[in-house]
């Protein structure tokens, strides 16, 4: 049996100090500081990483399917990896028809929208795929005893290759973020496409154009939007002037006094959540407006609104807002917004009334594997619905977590609560009754500031959570000495 040297080779620089520190950098830079820190040098960051790494990950691959038995199995493995990778990056960043292809197929491939950016700029990280080479070539193939010992880690690694490649993939969406004017048709463009419209906006259908690469908020380091000021083409003394979540101002002496045409309000919590939960890509919420358009032509002015589509300020001073494609100016009902935001918590406050009455109902003879599985009860709880907080998580690995930590959480308040009825029911059938009631209850007292929150009564999120397990925890600590 040949040995697959070619695999071993890639295993072996897959598990080297500088490809877990490009790992780690992705993942830090990818899910952390394009987030919270977003910059040009971030966007650039990400490309240097993914190009030192993935080579070897593709190579590990790539030996699989390359012969072993192949004389020059290695060196074939090696030019297909780093050619097929520097080639296709290359090609993406560069030719708008091989980007739209790609993008095209790996939305389909991984079955959410993909939105990688072709920005030539990015080719300077290609110096990252030369260094990636340069190990290699400097790296001999390792005897069979070394590698086979590092292969149970390396698959790890080559695991989370894969992965990072994969979670980078969803592009922000920030909704209609951006106008323009092309020849004689104004263009709004979000991170996956473009809208045309002849009549100033009050209509709009799918455009071939390509996204802009100067539109602002359609990318991961794109500031929060501020004031601006527009000026009417056809009068330079009309100018427009809008602040983000704010107002819609109108000046008619070239900006000296302003008059509120149009008042705004900033994107609630709750309503960011939805967005944010409801989008199969990465959705990232501004305050509106994005962008703003005086269209000569018809002499409208256009507000790019986001998630709501766009705003209209027609001829005459009305304003209408206007759907432009899946984005909207409808606000869903009740019953949609409840189940696409809190359903976790739903499920987490039945865990919370379930670990309730398995607390208060404590027998005084305490076993040390039922106070083990409270603890561990109440900490899956904790972690899932305080420190995760579903509701307002954005995806990525969070979601992960959150499946988890609920499922470990609900095993065990279920198990709980079921030994808590049957020792109790034993005991009196009236009382388990009561413990079943108050699971109930205690799960309603800590669900309720959750809606509250979701029709924007409570402002912020943990307020309505410290709310909730005030309600709830006050309802079983009253009924302590009754369950006893």
């Amino acid at each position: 049996m040949n040995e697959n040297k070619a695999f071993q080779k890639a295993i072996l620089l897959l598990a080297q100090p500088f490809s877990l520190a490009a790992i780690l950098v992705l993942l830090v830079n990818d899910h952390l500081l394009r987030q919270f820190w977003p910059s040009w040098l971030t966007g650039k960051l990400g490309d240097f990483a993914w190009l030192f790494f993935f080579p070897f990950a593709l190579a590990a691959l790539l030996a699989w399917v390359v012969p072993a038995r192949l004389p020059r199995q290695v060196q074939v493995t090696e030019l297909l990896a780093f050619g097929l990778t520097g080639s296709v990056f290359t090609l993406t960043k560069t030719l708008p028809a091989f980007h739209s292809a790609l993008v095209q197929i790996a939305s389909w491939a991984f079955g959410f929208p993909v939105g990688w950016r072709r920005d030539p700029s990015d080719l300077m990280a290609l110096s990252a795929l030369a260094a990636g080479w340069l190990l290699w070539q400097r790296t001999p193939v390792p005897q069979l005893k070394a590698a086979t010992s590092r292969q149970k880690p390396a698959w790890l690694l080559l695991t989370a290759a894969v992965l990072l490649t994969v979670a980078n993939a969803p592009a922000p969406e920030s909704g209609i973020g951006c106008l323009r004017q092309v020849n004689d048709q104004v263009l709004t463009c979000s991170t996956f496409g473009c809208y045309a419209s002849q009549d100033g906006g009050l209509s709009w259908i799918k455009s071939s154009e390509e996204v802009p690469e100067d539109c602002p908020y359609l990318s991961w380091y794109g500031d929060v939007p501020k004031e601006q000021v527009i000026q009417d083409p056809a009068d330079p003394a009309i100018q427009y002037r809008y602040t983000p979540g704010e107002s819609i101002e109108r000046s008619t002496d070239g900006g000296v006094s302003w008059q509120v045409e149009h008042e705004l309000r900033p994107v609630k919590q709750a309503e960011r959540a939805y967005s944010i939960k409801t989008h199969e890509s990465n959705a990232v919420v501004f305050n509106p407006p994005l962008d703003a358009l005086a269209d000569p032509a018809s002499g409208n002015v256009l507000f790019a609104m986001g998630f709501s589509g766009v705003l209209v300020r027609q001829a005459d001073g009305t304003y209408t807002s206007v759907a432009v494609g899946n984005f909207a100016p409808v606000k869903p009902a009740f019953g949609q917004m409840l189940f696409s935001v809190l359903s976790a918590e739903m499920i987490l406050a039945l865990i919370f009334g379930g670990l309730g009455i398995a607390t208060i109902s404590l027998p005084q003879k305490k076993h040390w594997l039922r106070i083990t599985a409270l603890i561990l009860g109440w900490l899956a709880w904790a972690v899932t619905s305080i420190f995760l907080a579903p509701a307002i998580e954005e995806g990525g690995y969070a979601a992960a977590l959150l499946n988890i930590g609920t499922l470990a959480a609900g095993v065990l308040a279920l198990v709980l609560a079921l030994e808590a009825l049957i020792r109790k029911g034993a005991q009196a059938g009236k009382l388990a009754l009561r413990l079943g009631l108050l699971l109930l209850l205690s799960a309603v007292l800590y669900f309720l500031p959750f809606v509250l929150w979701l029709v924007n009564v409570l402002p912020v999120y943990t307020l309505a959570l410290g709310f909730g397990a005030v309600l709830g925890g006050g309802l079983l600590v009253a009924n302590f000495k009754k369950v006893r």
